[in-house]
């Protein structure tokens, strides 16, 4: 676990101020940042299980007529697949990303998963930012709920 990278990880999705404090907790004895990790492996990892479609668990405050409050339901929602065109595709980005910032496996620069993959460190980049945008835009609540 690279402590540095997740720190730029969580920077780029834009999740500095709402994570900082739960990395800083200890829950049930694991630090914080084992927690992230943990949440978007979890998370990648259902992609790459159910083919590009994600099941996630919501919750949402509905207010019901003629009732004082608001009840909490929740519910599932299922995200189709990404813009790639093959699953295949798909799990390669995914693993560039986690070899890149280091989650649940050694971490690796830009230029080793290149050499060892037989392409340029901009393809590279551009595969890891696809799966950052993936996660940026569809996830971070899943990552905060997980996080906890």
């Amino acid at each position: 676990m690279n402590q540095q990278k997740l720190d730029q990880l969580i920077q780029k999705l834009g999740m500095t101020s709402e994570i900082k404090p739960l990395l800083e907790s200890n829950a049930d004895g694991e630090i914080g940042y084992e927690r992230f990790e943990r949440a978007v492996e979890k998370i990648l990892d259902s992609y790459k299980e159910n083919g590009g479609r994600i099941k996630v668990k919501e919750k949402r405050k509905i207010k019901i007529p003629n009732y004082r409050a608001y009840k909490l339901f929740t519910e599932f929602r299922i995200i189709d697949r990404t813009t790639y065109k093959s699953i295949k595709k798909l799990e390669r980005s995914i693993e560039y990303f986690k070899r890149n910032y280091g989650i649940c496996c050694k971490y690796e620069s830009l230029s080793e998963i290149s050499e060892r993959e037989n392409l340029s460190r901009e393809r590279i980049n551009q595969k890891i930012h696809e799966t950052l945008n993936l996660l940026k835009s569809k996830h971070k609540k899943d990552l905060w709920y997980e996080t906890l």
